[in-house]
């Protein structure tokens, strides 16, 4: 099975030759299939990675990226990351800081933010927020590539089969170095069990997530099954505009460049890459590992 390799060198050099250009899907998906190689690009430093607002977040030990504004109260961010990464923010806003009380870490020592708007007067002065003209990303780049990214990992034939049965959710895989799994929407909400066969203990997992009429896929199945593949699985929602959890933890990073994780409750146990946040929940610390 092959992939046009996204991050190829010779992708590399293009992609910086077009940053900033509409063109820039265009160059990405004209390329050759070269090679199998998933990266979440720009956003892979990030737990979570929101291209417009964010709100509701409870607490991630890993980094944050808003490309619109913040709106928080008491939230915990970046205790989880090495005290070897000074120098880099904990949190990036390309918009208005509308509100947030910390704590901002890095690792047990404090970190520190950039933004480029504004900071509400209700924002504590301790907290290490530098105001600045420019990021360290490009969140329209990385919106380009991630959502060619996501529709060519749907685009993918898959590699295993999805049966369901009673209070199970069994995916059988191939025993294959990346399996696919396509999922529907009901599939999704369904109040099982997922269990695992014929899934290689190295392998990656890409779960083709097809939303309904509406748009959304609500999580109702219980992926603890995934916990051994931790930093390999990820959900492609590409058609979704809402992805909604009711207090669940979902096991795997989560791909919905057009879709809003909205009014949901829970934990991931991943990072997230979306349009949109307006959720209580909380985001660990697991990157997503790349191919190769």
């Amino acid at each position: 099975m092959k992939l046009p390799a996204l991050h190829h060198p010779l992708t590399k050099a293009l992609r910086r030759l077009a940053r900033g250009a509409a063109l820039g899907a265009a160059v990405l998906l004209a390329l050759p299939a070269l090679a199998l190689d998933i990266d979440l690009g720009g956003a892979a430093p990030y737990s979570v990675y929101v291209f417009e607002d964010l709100t509701g977040l409870v607490a991630t030990p890993g980094r944050v990226a808003v490309g619109g504004n913040l709106t928080l109260g008491t939230a915990s961010l970046g205790a989880g990351l090495a005290a070897d990464q000074a120098g880099t923010a904990t949190l990036l806003v390309r918009g208005n800081i509308l509100g947030f009380n910390g704590p901002l870490q890095l690792g047990s020592a404090a970190g520190f933010g950039q933004y480029i708007g504004t900071k509400a007067a209700s924002v504590p002065a301790s907290l290490d927020l530098r105001k600045v003209t420019v990021l360290p990303v490009d969140f329209e780049t990385d919106r380009v590539y991630l959502t060619a990214l996501s529709e060519q990992l749907r685009d993918l034939p898959a590699t295993g089969a999805v049966s369901a049965s009673g209070s199970t959710l069994t995916l059988s895989g191939g025993n294959r170095p990346l399996e696919v799994f396509a999922l529907t929407a009901a599939q999704a909400a369904a109040a099982q069990r997922v269990v695992m066969f014929n899934v290689a203990a190295n392998a990656h997992i890409v779960l083709n997530l097809t939303a309904d009429s509406v748009r959304r896929i609500g999580f109702g199945i219980d992926t603890s099954a995934l916990a051994p593949w931790k930093g390999r699985v990820l959900f492609n929602a590409h058609d979704a505009e809402t992805l909604q959890f009711n207090g669940l933890t979902l096991w795997g990073s989560v791909l919905a460049t057009n879709a809003c994780i909205c009014t949901s409750t829970g934990a991931l146990k991943g990072s997230a890459v979306v349009r949109k946040w307006t959720a209580a929940m909380t985001v660990d610390y697991v990157p997503f590992i790349p191919i190769p």
